[in-house]
């Protein structure tokens, strides 16, 4: 059997998660293990700045984020979720989308988002936007604002195709626009490399790792730390490369030893 073809394992993905109820093909199960997985899996692109291939495959996913309990970019935590809402019985298609949060010259299609159909309904499923990214799916109804977790996100139709927005401060935000047009793995396997290779990419040029908690978002990009709660948003610089190893350890849940997060401290500044 070619690694491809192996069954998703949904006991061990849901142990990592934390998920502990019955699961089903229902649109709550899908709902409660998007939480799971954007709660406790962190988005993170260490593995760029370690010099790691990232490697897209099922099988490569499931090592590095459940047997391996790492985190990872759009590519490989949207991808994980994607094939757990499919084992679930989700129908789900993979989608790219404008990054609308970077200046004009950033804004390629290299954002991965998931549009999945489970039990007659749509959610766009999102558990790698970062520091921005619905911790429950949102669901597929234009111009509606749904609430979550202190937030609100809305998703409209516009010229360009879809957008995905967040109300800041009583305005909207916009995160990414996106089209309806299925991508194939191909296509994402191009913008992987670019995302990871690239010298003008951001993630090649800037570590970026964040983890929301219930009411609480936590992220840091390089050396610095950005925590947003109740409106509030306070930013403050890591000193040491000790006191980098423990806040990715504690705060961010980053499962590598010491000595390899030290090592990447220089890095991030």
């Amino acid at each position: 059997m070619s690694p491809e073809a192996r069954p998703f394992p949904l006991d061990a993905y849901a142990e990592r998660i934390g998920f502990n109820a019955a699961l089903s093909a229902t649109a709550q199960t899908a709902e409660a293990v998007h939480v799971a997985h954007a709660l406790n899996v962190p988005f993170e692109n260490l593995d760029v700045h370690l010099r790691r291939p990232v490697r897209l495959d099922a099988a490569s996913l499931v090592d590095k984020l459940v047997q391996r309990r790492r985190g990872g970019y759009c590519y490989e935590t949207n991808g994980l979720l994607a094939l757990a809402l499919t084992q679930l019985g989700a129908r789900v298609q993979h989608l790219a989308a404008r990054n609308l949060t970077r200046p004009w010259e950033q804004r390629q299609r290299t954002h991965l988002v998931l549009l999945a159909e489970i039990a007659g309904q749509r959610f766009l499923c999102d558990v790698g936007f970062g520091q921005f990214c619905p911790i429950a799916p949102v669901p597929f109804e234009l111009g509606v604002p749904h609430e979550q977790f202190g937030e609100t996100y809305r998703i409209e139709a516009t010229e360009f195709g879809h957008q995905l927005s967040l109300r800041q401060n009583d305005e909207w935000m916009a995160l990414y626009a996106f089209s309806l047009e299925p991508c194939p793995p191909v296509d994402f396997e191009i913008m992987n490399y670019f995302n990871s290779t690239h010298p003008t990419s951001p993630f090649v040029q800037q570590i970026m790792i964040s983890r929301p908690l219930r009411g609480v978002r936590r992220g840091l990009r390089g050396a610095s730390l950005t925590v947003r709660e109740a409106g509030r948003v306070q930013t403050r610089d890591i000193a040491t490369a000790s006191e980098f190893s423990e806040l990715l350890r504690s705060d961010f849940a980053i499962a590598l030893d010491d000595a390899t997060l030290q090592g990447l401290f220089p890095a991030a500044g």
